[in-house]
């Protein structure tokens, strides 16, 4: 957890050292194609380092053949990926053809590495991954300052020409691990039973490519009605509630192991240890807001420079959004204690979808705003959604009420705080 915590500031470093040499139009380029990459990523990774850890644990004899498996299903999606990408609109390949290039390779050695890795995280030696990850990005992330600094012609393209060649340092690293801790079996099974055999993790890769998709789909939007420029001030503004909006996901996912152990067995704790997590993550929620609102905006012209200034009004927006996001977050978490993966699935459907028609419908009226305005909705949206679930479930009745009456007030506070902004007090 603390690797992948330094592994994220890095990755903001770099995100901040990029948009200072580059501006807004080239953080909107980079954030553009990332984001692309990065739902490539969730579609190849499949979460099968979950799976893949709990499948080894139980059968450590089959290790090289679970492997293997998971590297040919991985394959065939990342073709997939890579194929759609290619018949899509010329609009999205012509933007940067290189830039997106370099950062799918990237993305795509990254989530082969971490299944390689597996072996050894089982094995109980986390030193080399979390190490590994850790001086990958960092390599990247010299770098791009070493491109930006002291190049005679710097270009974004070159900047990030690191992230791939790091990355690809690592994944030697993980196949020498994989074979170290037990080897691998490629052969032996067809790619069908090879799909079949890993089938219960699909619910939760459907989940996290459709979370990567809502997450990014703004951007994406942004960037091809209204420009790089504009994508680049919502992602700059974005970048730093995606950082609060991690350290928020902890507390759930903390509380997450006693949750499921209560609800399992049944027990008289489980509401009490409900209640617990809910106001840990609505806390921590309100904490991200207020620092979001008060604190962040402070910074953005130093660490940005003073081209950001735009995008602090935005920012301020998605901070009021924080808490909602720490309520939505809490129920997804209690729908996965519920076992109700087909139900959450679906709704992260519809958010989606949803989000994609009011990112299309208010941008134009709207702008960078309506991008915040159609994230606000959606998310009223899904915490409606997992409530009305849940609140029909015996068990799970009473714990989400209290949910319901925050939510509620909430979303009154943000509706009262948007009035009171346009009335003309000057």
């Amino acid at each position: 957890m603390g690797g992948r915590a330094i592994s994220d500031a890095l990755a903001f470093a770099l995100f901040v050292v990029l948009a200072r040499a580059f501006g807004p139009e080239g953080a909107g380029a980079y954030a553009f194609n990332f984001a692309i990459a990065t739902i490539l990523y969730e579609l190849v990774a499949l979460g099968v380092e979950e799976y893949g850890v709990r499948e080894l644990s139980r059968d450590p004899v089959g290790g090289p053949r679970l492997i293997g498996r998971l590297l040919k299903v991985q394959t065939v999606f990342a073709l997939l990926g890579c194929a759609v990408l290619a018949l899509l609109s010329p609009t999205l390949l012509d933007a940067n053809p290189v830039l997106l290039a370099l950062l799918l390779l990237y993305q795509l050695a990254f989530a082969a590495a971490r299944t390689l890795f597996i072996p050894a995280f089982v094995a109980g030696h986390l030193a080399v991954q979390t190490i590994g990850e850790i001086a990958a990005r960092s390599g990247a992330l010299l770098f791009a300052v070493l491109v930006t600094q002291h190049s005679a012609m710097p270009s974004l393209t070159r900047a990030v020409a690191g992230l791939p060649l790091f990355a690809l340092g690592l994944l030697v690293l993980a196949l020498s691990s994989a074979v170290k801790h037990g080897g691998l079996a490629l052969g032996g099974t067809s790619l069908k039973h090879d799909l079949s055999a890993i089938r219960p993790i699909w619910s939760f890769a459907g989940a996290n490519l459709l979370s990567s998709v809502y997450g990014r789909t703004g951007i994406l939007v942004l960037f091809l009605m209204l420009g790089e420029r504009t994508a680049g001030l919502f992602s700059s503004a974005f970048k730093f509630m995606e950082v609060g909006w991690t350290v928020l996901a902890l507390v759930p996912w903390a509380g997450f192991p006693l949750l499921v152990r209560a609800f399992v067995q049944r027990s008289d704790e489980f509401r009490t240890t409900a209640r617990h997590v809910l106001h840990g993550t609505v806390l921590c929620g309100a904490l991200m807001a207020l620092t979001l609102f008060w604190i962040v905006p402070l910074f953005i012209g130093p660490l940005l420079g003073e081209e950001f200034a735009p995008a602090v009004p935005v920012l301020k927006a998605l901070a009021g959004i924080m808490v909602l996001v720490a309520i939505s977050e809490y129920l997804e978490r209690m729908m996965i204690v519920a076992d109700l993966h087909a139900a959450r699935l679906r709704i992260l459907t519809v958010q989606t979808t949803l989000n994609l028609g009011l990112n299309i419908g208010l941008i134009p009226w709207l702008g960078m705003f309506g991008t915040a305005i159609a994230f606000a909705l959606t998310q009223c949206s899904t915490i409606g959604s997992f409530f009305w679930i849940l609140q029909s479930r015996k068990q799970m009745g009473g714990t989400v009420r209290e949910t319901g009456l925050i939510g509620l007030c909430v979303v009154l506070a943000i509706a009262a705080g948007g009035a009171v902004s346009y009335l003309p007090f000057d």
